[in-house]
């Protein structure tokens, strides 16, 4: 789901179909014969002799520990299968539920696999004794040839991206620029098919699946915990976005919604941080978790963009806000973003900015010239923000 963002006022795209399916395991069943569960018993030893197609994260398996100690290691099976691959069908002690669980945990930790979207099939035995299992046969959305070729691609991408991280010295600054890259880098196509992150890597595009998972896999290879969560976005059918660690807390981040497009669909000029770092009280003002989803608290403020870049204001005060605008002009920002704490200081700088024509004012203080047509700006009322253009 993406978001719309109109010159005169913040607005909401109410998109449907996000794109988000992908993320969600599909399956179907049919009896079991006795050479596909020999096949199934065999299948992990047929797997271990194949090479990884992409090296398997472990910096953060958040989706994994939320399961039962009991089906983590069939979620762990069903891993390797993947990262390898495997067209076998793989023979676990689980129910089809139960399975269900660990492919969506699976596809929710593993953003480095590209190739597979949750998909499997399942065939269902009664063993004696141990009663009953599932041989499950993973499907994929491309061969392992294909994924096997995309790998380079993959890794330029990622190096393109760190490359411009060669300053950033803390955790904040590299997810910082990580944001930052995929947006500048990325158009939000609504009918894109892949849901992976590799259309965002080779043909910088993709839906909210695409940017989620693409900033998931480069904090991870950064050693940056982060996971995905999944829901709905305000006006939404589906919609996902990212929960990432730093100093020690967690944060929301919605890197999908930071790249606005503009009312006719074409991408924006701007990029928002209005769903950067924030707390669970501020997503979900307007994002909605699915009903299952376990996901990291998120009530840590000190890492939100406005207060790093010292663009939150506790109080309106026309100086410190003269000063704001004076430091983000001379910086070359094309826009200013602020945000207030508290409401009443929200609507006095929107009385002495805006509906007083105050702005005009500060500009030329600064020693801006203000165009003949005049400026754009942006309010946010959700989010007390007030975002104003800077002419060159």
């Amino acid at each position: 789901m993406k978001r719309i963002v109109s010159a005169a006022l913040l607005m909401t795209c109410l998109l449907t179909g996000c794109g988000m399916s992908g993320l969600l395991p599909q399956g179907s069943t049919h009896a079991a014969s006795q050479n596909e569960l020999y096949a199934a018993q065999t299948a992990k030893e047929t797997h271990e002799l194949r090479p990884q197609l992409m090296e398997t994260q472990t910096v953060c398996l958040w989706a994994r520990e939320q399961l039962p100690e009991e089906l983590q290691a069939t979620y762990d099976l069903l891993n390797h299968t993947a990262a390898v691959h495997g067209e076998e069908p793989v023979q676990v002690e689980a129910t089809q539920e139960e399975v269900r669980r660990c492919l969506s945990a699976l596809r929710i930790d593993h953003p480095e696999y590209f190739w597979f979207d949750g998909a499997a099939s399942y065939t269902t035995a009664s063993v004696p004794i141990l009663g009953d299992s599932t041989s499950v046969t993973l499907t994929y959305t491309m061969d392992a040839e294909t994924a096997r070729s995309l790998k380079p691609q993959v890794d330029a991408y990622e190096k393109a991206c760190f490359d411009t991280l060669a300053a950033a010295q803390t955790d904040y600054q590299k997810i910082l620029g990580v944001y930052q890259y995929i947006i500048a880098n990325t158009d939000y196509v609504l009918d894109v098919q892949d849901q992976s992150m590799i259309c965002v890597m080779t043909e910088h595009q993709g839906t909210c699946a695409g940017y989620a998972k693409t900033f998931q896999y480069l904090m991870l290879r950064l050693g940056i915990p982060c996971t995905l969560a999944l829901g709905t976005g305000e006006g939404s059918e589906s919609h996902g976005w990212n929960i990432v660690e730093c100093g020690g807390d967690w944060y929301q981040v919605d890197v999908t919604w930071g790249d606005p497009v503009d009312e006719t669909g074409a991408p924006g000029t701007s990029l928002d941080y209005t769903y950067f770092m924030l707390t669970d009280d501020e997503m979900y003002r307007d994002h909605s978790l699915d009903a299952d989803m376990v996901v990291p608290v998120c009530r840590a403020v000190e890492y939100n963009y406005y207060r790093q870049s010292g663009r939150q204001l506790a109080a309106w005060d026309a100086v410190a806000y003269e000063g704001l605008l004076r430091s983000a002009s001379a910086q070359g920002d094309a826009w200013l973003p602020v945000r207030f704490d508290r409401r009443e200081d929200y609507d006095a700088a929107i009385r002495a900015l805006i509906d007083q024509g105050g702005i005009m004012t500060v500009l030329s203080n600064c020693g801006i010239t203000v165009p003949e047509d005049g400026i754009s700006y942006a309010r946010n009322d959700l989010f007390l923000e007030l975002t104003v253009q800077l002419p060159k």
